[in-house]
């Protein structure tokens, strides 16, 4: 994990999804790398230096609950470009809401109800509060 400096302490990992609990098929493209935290292997669909630290979405899922216990920690979620693009063109596409879908999908991958996030916008550097919507 990386720690940087500026408005409180910023630690950044990269969320893998860890082998055993991979949906089939898997990706026809993938990277395997081991966990940080548990040491599962673990695989990306876009490769990352070797410097990233890569946590598995179990552990993500027990990392990003430290915001309920700890008033210092807050989890915002920066979703690379080409995935949020293609959440949004599947919600598009399933006429959904995006905000929901977006949310469903780190529903998904964490194994934990999300009523809402905070999703950092990489252009703007501004983080947002997003919530789900109503059917």
């Amino acid at each position: 994990m990386r720690a940087d400096a500026g408005q409180g302490r910023v630690t950044t990992f990269v969320m893998g999804t860890r082998w055993d609990l991979a949906p089939s098929p898997r990706p026809e493209t993938f990277f395997t790398c081991i966990c940080a935290t548990c040491k599962a292997t673990t695989y990306t669909e876009k490769e990352f230096s070797e410097d990233a630290t890569v946590i598995c979405n179990a552990c993500t899922s027990i990392t990003s609950q430290q915001e309920n216990s700890d008033p210092d920690t807050i989890v915002a979620w920066d979703l690379p470009p080409d995935l949020l693009g293609n959440l949004l063109l599947q919600a598009q596409e399933q006429g959904l809401h995006p905000e929901n879908f977006v949310i469903g999908f780190l529903e998904w991958k964490t194994g934990r109800e999300l009523p809402f996030i905070r999703l950092y916008n990489r252009e703007d550097k501004q983080i947002y509060i997003v919530k789900k919507r109503l059917l």
